[in-house]
């Protein structure tokens, strides 16, 4: 499993929060704390107190876990499947979900499937007409669009939170 890039595309996209990676972290470590090459970078993950530490703690991780080679999908359509997921949970609106979503394709260096123009079109369209909010063929589109980054995201999160100790020291790099 490619954990620390399944953690990554969880907190870059605000879904977990400094808590959440660090109670993740922390479960794992409970019942197995051994310190070693394998286990160094869950400490550091409990103790990462911003993102941008956090993600200075993982990308070593995440380069040796060749997440592109084993997966499809790109951690920007996993990033944007996070924001759908917050927009079904009525956490952000539709306007967040696509300006979000075309800032990820923008930054990302794996754009994913559709790239940034895409949902920035998909704005300027809303922004413009916005009875289109209503409009079921617009909402077709939006649904669409995120229903199979969302699904997958939803399965790299189950993986990330079902994983065990033996999932961290059983990987091959």
């Amino acid at each position: 499993m490619t954990l620390a890039n399944y953690l990554y595309s969880l907190v870059y996209s605000d879904t977990y929060l400094k808590n959440d990676w660090q109670d993740w972290a922390t479960r794992l470590l409970e019942k197995n704390i051994i310190y070693n090459e394998d286990t160094a970078w869950l400490f550091d993950v409990v103790f990462a107190g911003t993102k941008k530490k956090l993600f200075n703690v993982i990308s070593k991780r995440m380069t040796d876990e060749n997440y592109n080679y084993y997966h499809e999908i790109t951690r920007t359509e996993i990033i944007q499947g996070y924001y759908y997921s917050a927009y079904l949970n009525e956490k952000i609106d539709r306007y967040q979900l696509l300006e979000k979503s075309g800032d990820v394709s923008d930054a990302g260096q794996d754009e994913g499937e559709l790239g940034c123009e895409f949902f920035y079109r998909l704005l300027n369209e809303l922004t413009n007409n916005p009875t289109k909010i209503c409009c079921e063929a617009f909402n077709h589109i939006i649904k669409n669009t995120f229903e199979h980054s969302y699904d997958m995201a939803m399965v790299q999160k189950n993986k990330l939170e079902n994983c065990t100790f033996d999932d961290i020291i059983s990987l091959v790099l």
